[in-house]
């Protein structure tokens, strides 16, 4: 499936020098973090504590980790095969660091392949880079999408070498599927979209034959995991609010004007783009095609994984920009297009360091409540979490307390533990409800709908949770952006720790640790 200017020489910005520039800019905003502020990383960090602990570690009394084949085991590979020569901080660092970068390079790899003399609207895809889905941390699936897409790109590129693109998609497409399952079906699904929309538009007959090794390879590693895997065992939803949600939600970060001005500006970008003759033909229209469909058809849960529709929603205006053919418009307006997409992507990249150093400061500022823990301490955590009415801006502490674990070895009520879904397992449950995440957080009272019960309610207040804490069964309660009201100080509580937001309390003595039984 050859490009539709194949021999052409690609456009300045899409050369191979540029293109390494822009991946190396996507990586300096990290370079000023010890622990990437995307949310969901001191989570990752958690897990793979329990994960690379040895035999009789104490860590063990509290959780477990059994390997599994799942379709999302990206990190926790990567991780295994990486922490003993660069140390578990460093490598989930390095992976969070280079998914963007990845992410700048398949863009790139795939308008050389599709569009290399009318890709003038690239850095409008850039844009979509540092999107929501990756700055909330869902690691295994944007680093195994930045593989997916520089995948898809490799496969335009072999097309005149099938002897060897057949056995090389035979072993890469498994691989992204069990990265992650959503990113290695997007890779598919290009591949085999792109063919049929090529084939439709008369071009390249005969290729459909082609797509044997990578339809192989995803049935061949479905039926294994099938077979011989594991599944999560949550619910599973489709919500129509979700889909609409996704495309607005696409560039979410700090300021929700800024944001949301950005999405609509790419969009009348696009518009433009045609109102002016630039064109998505043959394969690539096709592909685009695919993604809005899959978004549309995912469901927003699958057996617990939550916001897979939303994951995708960046990918859309990604293979927009890189196939959008603007090689007929006008000359000026070409330039114009490119400069506006490149003054808007500073300003965003520029948001975005800036960001990450404040939340840098902010984690070393909470962090500092570990200074009064001692090793193998088990820790109540509470965090204050915003509805999207309340606070546009997250302050990404969903899951910084997972962070007590390799820091401290300790307990922590904030592990994910779906069975399916996640390695670990929680062996130290204090109660039902306070054992693993969600069970850390707590919300304004302007994001709950008090006419339900409070056992019904996903979300509680801080003040009404107290009541129901298991403060005997554990040694400290860390309040992470909350405060407790004076009125509602526990006689069980003492005060050890305080910065401007978030609060730790000693407990009285608790008693001895009874992990249950290991359910592996």
């Amino acid at each position: 499936m050859k490009a539709a200017n194949e021999g052409a020489r690609p456009i300045a910005i899409l050369r191979w020098p540029f293109a390494a520039m822009l991946a190396a800019l996507a990586i300096l905003p990290f370079l000023f973090t010890a622990i990437p502020p995307l949310t969901d990383v001191p989570g990752h960090l958690g897990g793979f504590a329990v994960q690379t602990a040895h035999p009789g570690d104490p860590l063990l009394r509290y959780f477990s980790f059994h390997w599994t084949l799942t379709l999302n085991l990206a990190s926790d590979l990567i991780v295994q095969a990486t922490h003993r020569w660069i140390g578990l901080f460093p490598a989930v660092w390095l992976m969070s660091a280079l998914t963007p970068a990845l992410t700048v390079l398949g863009i790139v790899a795939i308008a050389r392949q599709l569009n290399p003399r009318g890709a003038n609207a690239l850095p409008w895809a850039l844009l979509f880079v540092f999107n929501f889905p990756f700055l909330w941390g869902f690691l295994n699936y944007s680093f195994t999408l930045a593989l997916a897409l520089l995948a898809f790109a490799g496969w335009l590129a072999l097309e005149r070498s099938p002897g060897w693109r057949a056995p090389l998609f035979l072993a890469i497409v498994p691989l992204l599927l069990i990265g992650h399952g959503v990113a290695g079906i997007v890779c598919v699904g290009l591949i085999v979209s792109h063919a049929i929309g090529e084939t439709l538009a008369g071009r390249h007959p005969g290729n459909l034959t082609r797509l044997w090794p990578p339809i192989l390879a995803t049935v061949a590693t479905v039926v294994i995991w099938k077979l011989f895997g594991a599944s999560g065992t949550g619910a599973t939803h489709w919500l129509a609010a979700r889909k609409g949600d996704a495309l607005a939600m696409m560039l979410r970060d700090q300021n929700r004007i800024l944001d949301l001005a950005s999405v609509v500006a790419a969009l009348l970008v696009a518009l433009a783009g045609w109102l002016w003759g630039a064109r998505l033909r043959g394969g690539a229209l096709a592909a685009v095609l695919f993604v809005i469909v899959l978004l549309v058809a995912t469901p927003s849960m699958v057996s617990g994984s939550d916001r897979l529709d939303t994951r995708l929603g960046p990918l859309i205006p990604m293979l927009v920009f890189a196939a959008q053919d603007w090689s007929r418009v006008d000359a000026r307006r070409r330039r114009m297009v490119t400069a506006a997409g490149f003054a808007l992507l500073a300003l965003r990249f520029a948001v975005t360091t800036a960001s990450f150093i404040g939340y840098g400061e902010r984690y070393d500022r909470e962090l500092a409540a570990l200074d009064h823990v001692p090793q193998g301490a088990r820790i109540l955590n509470l965090t204050r979490v915003n509805c999207v009415d309340a606070g546009w801006r997250s302050e990404r502490l969903e899951h910084l307390a997972n962070l007590a674990t390799p820091l401290r070895g300790a307990w922590v009520n904030a592990h994910w533990s779906i069975d399916g879904l996640q390695l670990l397992q929680v062996r130290y449950r204090p109660s039902a409800d306070y054992a693993q995440d969600p069970s850390q957080l707590v919300w304004p009272a302007r994001c709950i709908d008090f006419t339900q019960p409070f056992a019904s309610r996903s979300r509680h207040t801080l003040v009404e949770t107290i009541p129901t804490l298991p403060l005997d069964k554990v040694d400290y309660l860390w309040l992470v952006g909350e405060r407790l009201p004076p009125s509602k100080r526990d006689p069980r509580l003492r005060l050890i720790w305080s910065d401007d937001i978030s609060e730790l309390y000693a407990t009285r003595p608790a008693s001895p640790v009874t992990p249950a039984p290991s359910n592996r």
